[in-house]
């Protein structure tokens, strides 16, 4: 038993119309599975498919890399995406290096009425954070629905750019030149889709959500 975790749910957007389930498929266990390298530390239990392609869940210790994660899972997705629900509480069955889908309790009962709400809302993102102001809570969902939004209205230029220009795991991001060059085009042309996909206000509106998951604790 744990006496407070977050639980973190997913379900695919209009998962019965994607053609090509069977590719799509791989391409989710490959980020899910890089995820749980990253993430790690953070992790109690890994994320894990678990109806088939269309739903994922895991357990976390913290909820600062929340959004990051989110955030990875639907770039290397990109134009299909996953919506969320993050839930905090106690969970009765499972322990540290069970799967997630060892694991139920209070947690996984409200992140599921939060995932609920969040197909009814439409949002990428549902919180149930008893540890957290209501009214801050729907806040960030607010921010990240906009940068959901954001995200949505990419070019496939604007999202290839976008994707190259973030920090990778050593905390080094690339210049510009080094993304023409990687692209075959000018760096004028970088500059101009970066712009496009509105990508340091991104970045901004992604360390503030970071910042505020920080400060949730038991």
């Amino acid at each position: 038993m744990l006496a407070w975790s977050l639980a973190l749910v997913g379900d695919l957007e209009s998962s019965r119309r994607k053609p090509h389930r069977a590719e799509l498929a791989q391409k989710i266990e490959a980020v899910l599975g890089a995820v749980n390298v990253e993430q790690e530390s953070s992790l109690l239990a890994g994320l894990e498919t678990t109806k088939g392609l269309d739903e994922i869940s895991a357990v976390l210790s913290r909820a600062t890399p929340v959004f990051d994660i989110i955030t990875r899972i639907n770039l290397a997705l990109w134009p299909d995406r996953f919506r969320f629900a993050l839930a905090d509480g106690a969970l009765d069955l499972g322990e540290p290096g069970d799967p997630a889908s060892r694991y139920d309790g209070p947690a996984f009962h409200r992140a599921a009425e939060a995932l609920a709400r969040a197909r009814r809302e439409k949002r990428p993102l549902a919180l149930a954070i008893e540890a957290a102001d209501p009214a801050a809570c729907r806040v960030v969902e607010e921010a990240c629905r906009l940068h959901h939004e954001t995200l949505r209205d990419w070019t496939d230029a604007a999202h290839e750019a976008a994707t190259l220009a973030r920090t990778d795991n050593a905390g080094e991001s690339p210049t510009q030149q080094e993304i023409a060059r990687a692209l075959g085009v000018t760096q004028p042309a970088i500059s101009t889709r970066l712009r496009q996909a509105r990508h340091s206000e991104l970045l901004a509106a992604e360390e503030a959500i970071r910042g505020w998951l920080a400060g949730i604790k038991p």
